[in-house]
């Protein structure tokens, strides 16, 4: 029987009922991933998660490069190295992971991995849906952008075509992407300040029930930042 695994990073974790993800109009959604199809199911995965998003009122997550890298490299690994976790065997954690996402103020994760039909981009945003913690990731309004990552086979080593699959979220300081009014919010601004204000007071920010906050410092500047890790075996 195919099987399918999650796993979740991120700032939120609450109980909400799924919607339904089958609807959407999303090329690539239903195609097991190939090596020939990879950035076609990434954008598979950054559709169906943004038409969630739009079907609860919330604005859609812009693409970003960066995490879109860590997050490919991150699913290469556990594929490679016979590990399913956001933990590395070396102690890596994703707040180490994302160094090179500059300014960044929320982080979060959510991972999986199928077997067959159930490793389809609409499978696996489907079960993450199913999964209070996943769906918190997903329908946050705590962050703006995300990337996509997706290795060929299974963490365990799989006889069965699987595919393993990472989706690193966040929200940066910076406006460069992301909506400016919803970052400045992040940062504890008033509402009308742009993220590139000067009054804006990212040390003042207090992150959500159950994520660790940690200021520090930015461009000279001190950043509250909140990053919040769990697992669901």
């Amino acid at each position: 029987m195919p099987r399918l695994r999650l796993s979740l990073a991120g700032l939120l974790a609450g109980l909400l009922l799924a919607a339904p993800a089958a609807a959407a109009d999303c090329p690539g959604a239903d195609i097991e991933p190939v090596a020939a199809h990879a950035a076609g199911v990434r954008a598979a995965v950054v559709c169906l998660t943004n038409a969630e998003r739009a079907a609860a009122g919330l604005g859609g997550l812009v693409a970003e490069n960066r995490l879109e890298a860590v997050a490919q490299g991150y699913a290469q690994r556990m594929v490679t190295e016979r590990f399913f976790g956001h933990v590395g065997p070396d102690g890596s954690v994703l707040a180490v992971r994302l160094a090179g996402y500059l300014d960044w103020l929320s982080v979060g994760e959510n991972l999986a991995w199928g077997e067959g039909s159930l490793g389809t981009p609409r499978s696996i945003v489907a079960a993450w849906m199913r999964s209070p913690g996943h769906r918190a990731n997903i329908l946050t309004r705590d962050f703006a952008e995300v990337g996509v990552g997706v290795a060929l086979g299974s963490p365990g080593g799989s006889s069965r075509p699987a595919a393993t699959y990472v989706a690193n979220y966040g929200v940066r300081l910076s406006d460069d992407a992301g909506p400016p009014v919803q970052a400045a919010r992040l940062a504890a601004t008033p509402a009308a300040a742009s993220a590139r204000s000067a009054t804006a007071r990212p040390a003042a920010r207090r992150c959500r029930r159950g994520a660790v906050r940690r200021v520090t410092r930015v461009k000279g500047r001190r950043v509250a930042r909140c990053v919040r890790t769990a697992r669901r075996r």
